[in-house]
């Protein structure tokens, strides 16, 4: 049973108490008139000791709600700190592969270029070249 449904549950509970308790109260202010036996004695004390009761427990569960919201705001808060945090994080570390393609980038054309460049000539070469065959004939 969930917290909603136990809260309605004690305010319909409250409310009929309630009625009850009015009833039996006029009863009580008109010169116990209306209380003729001993049993309905008991059943306006059993009315008072259980509607003090629903009240009690009206204001536990109406607490405990307060606490509940308390706490799911600081878990909000947390998880928009949390989702800053993980965007954060996205961007240094596309932030990151930008740096490192640059560096690679910068880094492999000056390690190679000698090797690079002797072999674009070397093709250019090749490809300038008559084949002998186209001599020949």
């Amino acid at each position: 049973m969930n917290i909603r449904t136990l809260a309605f549950s004690c305010s319909l509970a409250l409310s009929l108490v309630a009625v009850t308790t009015s009833v039996t109260a006029q009863n009580a202010e008109n010169g116990n008139k209306g209380i003729s036996s001993v049993e309905e004695r008991r059943l306006l004390a059993e009315f008072k000791e259980n509607r003090q009761q629903l009240n009690e427990r009206n204001q536990e569960l109406q607490k405990r709600e307060l606490e509940l919201n308390i706490l799911q705001d600081e878990v909000d808060k947390k998880l928009e700190q949390l989702e800053q945090l993980r965007l954060q994080l996205e961007e240094m570390l596309a932030d990151k592969d930008v740096q490192e393609q640059e560096r690679i980038r910068h880094a492999v054309p000056a390690q190679y270029s000698r090797t690079w460049k002797a072999r674009r000539r070397h093709a250019s070469v090749k490809l300038t070249q008559p084949s002998k065959k186209t001599e020949e004939t």
